[in-house]
Order: C-alpha cells, then structure tokens, then sequence
C-alpha cells in the first residue's frame, strides 16, 4: 500500500486531546491514513489495533454539525460529528469535500490515545494562477512568470525564471493544487543552464488589488533532479517589489 505522504496538518495536542494522529501511527495505535485524493474526495484509512473501539468524527470544509446530539465525551463541548468506528479492524471511507476535510478521535479509544481535529486538503478541480514578478533572493533579483492553469483536474501551464546572476529555467506545469488565495504548481524544466534542474516547485500568493492591500509574495522557487511533491511546504519566501500575482 502506497500512503499519500504529507497530507494531513497535525493537530496540537492538549489535556483533553493528548495525542496527535502521527505520534498514534509511530506508537501502533489508532489512526488514519490518506491513501488517495483527488478534485473534490480523499480516500480515508480508518485504522485500529486493539481489541476495543476507536471512533473518528469528520467534516468537510468547515460545516456545522447538523447532529442533535452532545459529543460522548463530554468534556469536548463543540459538538457531535458524523463518524466512524473501527473495533481491531481497517476500513478505508471516501470522505468528499470542496477544499478540505477535518477528522478527529475524541471518544471510543483510550484517552492517551485522542487527537483533535487534523486537516487534509483535497484537490480543487479548477484554480489559475497568473503573474508576472520581480523579486530580490537575497542580493539577487529575480523575474518570475507563469501562467498555471487546472480544469477538470488536469494541470498545465508555463514558468519562467530569470535572476540577475544569469541563472534561469523554463519549464511546464504538470501538477496544481490552490486553496484560498495561493496556489502551488509544479511541473518539469524544458530549459535551464543550472546543474540537475530537471523539475521545479513554485508556491505564490495572492493578496489582493491595490495600494492599501499587502503586497503580493512569490513565495518559494525551487528546482532539483527529483520530481516535487504538488503541495504548500514551510520554506522562506521573497516579497515581490515590481508585478502582481492573480490567484484565480
């Protein structure tokens, strides 16, 4: 079984939510795994291995629960989710959603073992990005262009990357991912005088039109000998000082 790494946004641990879902998968407890995702789905690996009920709540995008009913734990007071339970057993869910889905673990498992509300993001079927940029890396000015488009789930585009050092690469997009107003796209380099620049990652942001909105940012450029993953990663940025970015 192939998982989809890096998918999931940990929760933070507390008194009532000790655990988190990745300390639950190092340690053998219960979890959950992506096994897929796709425009508009995640497909869920609901996981317990021991003899007693673990129960995962889920929601999609944010929503209210829409369930009567007080959470059986009671010291979580937000609510009652729909969920699943798995008693020493696996069973993998396809869970749909627009931008994202929480899941959590708050009842049914011991109590070391419950985390809160850890978020995957799904795909979106369509976003565009657009821009054209310059920006300092350092003592180096850098211009960006690209043009990244994603409809009905299938991504292409083209980047180009010039600095003032007389590096540069063109390359084509081949995998998007947006949520709300940036975008990160990656795809193989067609052009480049660098050494080992055969695929990029670029992640943008988009805030927004005129002079009393923050400046735009290209956050994050990034080249190497090994495809990249089509997700955000925690990587320093650069505020652009000339252009703008359209996140669509």
């Amino acid at each position: 079984m192939v998982l989809v790494g890096m998918l999931a946004v940990p929760a933070l641990a507390n008194d009532v939510t000790p655990s988190t879902n990745d300390i639950n998968r190092t340690k053998g407890w219960a979890h959950f795994n992506v096994v897929d995702k796709g425009p508009g789905y995640a497909e869920i690996q609901f996981v317990s291995t021991r003899g007693f009920p673990s129960c995962f709540e889920y929601r999609a995008d944010g929503a209210a629960t829409t369930d009567p009913r007080d959470n059986f734990n009671t010291d979580v007071t937000d609510g009652l989710w729909p969920f699943y339970c798995v008693n020493n057993s696996i069973t993998t869910k396809t869970i749909t959603a627009d931008e994202y889905i929480d899941i959590r673990m708050v009842f049914g498992a011991e109590s070391d073992e419950r985390f809160d509300w850890t978020r995957v993001y799904v795909l979106p079927s369509e976003g565009k990005a657009t821009g054209g940029v310059k920006f300092m890396a350092k003592s180096t000015e850098v211009q960006l262009n690209f043009t990244a488009i994603l409809k009905d789930g299938n991504a292409k585009g083209i980047v180009g990357y010039s600095a003032s050092n007389g590096n540069e690469f063109k390359g084509e997009v081949t995998g998007y991912f947006q949520s709300g107003n940036a975008a990160v796209f990656t795809g193989t380099v067609t052009k480049t005088n660098l050494d080992d620049a055969k695929y990029f990652r670029v992640q943008v942001r988009d805030n927004g039109e005129g002079t009393t909105e923050p400046t735009d940012e290209a956050i994050r450029v990034q080249t190497g000998s090994s495809p990249f993953a089509t997700q955000f990663d925690g990587g320093g940025h650069y505020t652009i000082h000339a252009g703008n970015i359209q996140v669509h």
